[in-house]
């Protein structure tokens, strides 16, 4: 099964109470300059790394996922994201069924160092990485770009049109308290966006 896969601390609160509906995934990726010609008449531009290409979307409508925290570790600490190294619980070690989370525990301790002592619901404290199943209900080809500062625009392609929006209402979807804040995100993830740059918009609908 194909998997969506997320790392930003920001969006985590969003995807644990399955707020979270959309992902962006980037449209493109970038090419040696030495490699073939045909790929050359593909091209949308140039930069430092080479040809930047566009690429078709690796999900399709009605194809379930799983959604994944993308980090190595079966149970994370909420606070840090960061694996679970110890618990107690009657003296016993930590355990890797599923249904840890929903039992009292003694003690737990991060990787980071972060201590929790007596623990009625480990829910509240950790996390599994395969954080749930979904349906994929729509996919849209987007660019997302600086307009006019602080104005973030993402624009829809349709066949024949497009159509230019404010970047707030996606921001939401995504799990992001700003649009700000997700631009800022999208620019330390891709580099800058005064130019547009295409996205695919993918929708889901939570199935577990």
């Amino acid at each position: 099964m194909k998997q969506l896969k997320f790392n930003c601390k920001d969006i985590l609160p969003a995807l644990l109470n399955k707020s979270k509906t959309t992902s962006i995934e980037k449209g493109w990726m970038n090419r040696d300059l030495s490699e073939s010609a045909h790929i050359r008449r593909t091209q949308l531009g140039i930069n430092s790394e080479g040809y930047v290409v566009e690429k078709s979307c690796e999900y399709k409508v009605g194809e379930e996922v799983e959604i994944v925290w993308k980090k190595k570790g079966k149970w994370l600490c909420r606070k840090h994201c960061e694996p679970i190294i110890q618990t107690v619980r009657d003296y016993s070690p930590f355990p890797e069924d599923e249904n840890f989370p929903s039992r009292p525990t003694d003690f737990i301790e991060c990787s980071k160092g972060c201590k929790f002592v007596q623990v009625p619901d480990t829910r509240t404290i950790c996390f599994n990485t395969l954080l749930g199943k979904a349906k994929i209900t729509k996919v849209e080809k987007i660019e997302i770009f600086s307009s006019t500062n602080p104005l973030m625009i993402v624009r829809r392609i349709g066949k024949n049109h497009y159509e230019d929006r404010e970047l707030e209402p996606i921001a939401k979807l995504e799990g992001f308290k700003s649009s700000e804040e997700m631009f800022k995100y999208l620019e330390e993830y891709v580099g800058s966006l005064e130019e547009p740059k295409p996205f695919y918009l993918i929708t889901w609908e939570w199935i577990k």
